[in-house]
């Protein structure tokens, strides 16, 4: 039978949340790289 305690189901959604975390702040990290090093925009309008 399947069992899902608070805490492992409460340790999973934090697992899941720092891994969306991280992911879209490695996105931003490489599109604002793309946006100011290859598409040569001003880093004002790259922010």
């Amino acid at each position: 039978s399947w069992r899902i305690s608070t805490s492992s189901s409460s340790s999973l959604a934090s697992a899941y949340g720092v891994a969306v975390t991280g992911t879209m702040l490695c996105t931003t990290i490489l599109v604002s790289t793309v946006m100011l090093m290859l598409w040569k925009w001003p880093p004002l309008l790259a922010v």
